[in-house]
């Protein structure tokens, strides 16, 4: 009798499920129910996280943004603080600007009592939990992965601390947590951004191009951007914990009352590039033969690194992952223009251009990580 009464429990359950899903597309709150779980089957936790916490996808519902929700969850962020270290994959390590610029001397770094929006990179698996343990005050975390966050510990462990859950597919939510954002500045909390939108995985570039949302937060509500810098020598946690430490660096508040959007997102982007390679200079020396580690050209070696990193990550969402960085309008990609030519119908005058530009275009996508992995 009783597995009878837990099969039909489970079939009301899976009936629940599949009701509130149906309801979240037909108000436009998701696309689809990939965006809930990506193209992974969904995990056990996603049946009880879905049923606790749609309402963070509700672009009108700003309930958890209160000052009375905020102090709240105050309280689990300063537990975090004292033992979220426990958590990290590997060690962090806090550095010193004077001790990665030699010759030049720093004041302390002094982070108003005002709430603050704190900027990181982003690119491993330990940023965000390392950014809010070198925040030092209780700080929402923007964050767009929302399978990670119905399906894993991540998410109730967000919630606890305050998170503005932003689903990039859809128009309204990521337009509302602007606003939202805004309320827990304007409630005296401060705010965690990671500007780039996705893991930097170019191996060219130390910064991807910044979101302008940032600004357009620091300008609309006063609060100073805290750039905050992360290095790890291996993101793919194939060294050992003790051996692969990741390094950060809290640079000096920017005010950007007086900047434009130009200014301010390239003073914001100078600060993760500086710390970012200083660190990369006395850390993450390697040789060449080190650095493609056995495989038969670099190319291959950094997709076979980006493969393991990816592995790193819970539910990865490859969708928004490869589609969700900033293109400027002002830069044109090879790509673009390969294209064209491209896609034209051969003829005898222009084969041969269009026969190389298919090559060109072909190289090209072959060697645009940040959107393949």
């Amino acid at each position: 009798m009783a597995k009878v009464d837990d099969l039909k429990r489970l079939r009301d359950e899976l009936i629940f499920k599949r009701e509130l899903i149906e309801k979240l597309q037909k108000e436009a709150k998701i696309k689809n129910e990939k965006d809930l779980y990506g193209d992974d089957d969904p995990t056990l936790l996603f049946h009880i996280l879905i049923q606790k916490y749609n309402y963070l996808l509700d672009a009108l519902d700003f309930s958890s943004f209160t000052k009375k929700e905020i102090k709240k969850k105050s309280i689990v962020n300063a537990a975090v603080r004292r033992i979220g270290h426990l958590f990290l994959k590997t060690k962090q390590v806090f550095e010193k600007r004077e001790n990665l610029l030699l010759g030049k001397s720093f004041e302390p770094v002094i982070i108003p009592d005002e709430p603050v929006i704190f900027v990181s990179n982003h690119g491993f698996r330990d940023d965000i939990l390392g950014t809010i343990l070198a925040a030092g005050r209780h700080a929402y975390v923007m964050f767009g992965s929302v399978p990670q966050f119905y399906n894993t510990i991540d998410g109730p462990l967000l919630q606890s601390n305050g998170v503005i859950l932003v689903d990039r597919k859809v128009k309204e939510n990521k337009k509302s947590s602007i606003e939202k954002a805004k309320m827990v500045l304007k409630n005296g909390c401060s705010l965690i951004v990671f500007p780039e939108g996705v893991w930097n995985k170019s191996p060219n570039q130390l910064t991807l191009p910044l979101w302008r949302g940032v600004y357009v937060l620091a300008k609309e509500t006063g609060a100073k951007i805290v750039p905050i810098v992360h290095y790890i020598k291996d993101p793919t946690l194939t060294l050992q914990k003790k051996d692969n430490p990741f390094h950060t660096v809290i640079d000096n508040p920017i005010d950007v009352s007086n900047m434009s959007e130009e200014e301010a997102l390239q003073m914001i982007s100078d600060s993760f590039n500086t710390w970012c390679y200083l660190m990369m200079e006395k850390y993450g020396k390697a040789t060449r033969d080190e650095m493609i580690d056995g495989y038969k050209d670099s190319k291959t070696a950094w997709e076979e690194q980006l493969k393991m990193r990816i592995k790193t990550a819970d539910k990865y969402d490859i969708e928004i992952e490869t589609s969700a960085d900033f293109i400027p309008k002002t830069i044109v990609l090879p790509k673009d223009v390969f294209s064209v030519i491209a896609n034209l119908d051969i003829t005898s005058k222009n084969a041969k251009d269009v026969v190389a530009a298919q090559k060109l275009l072909k190289v090209e996508q072959e060697n645009d990580f940040q959107h393949r992995f």
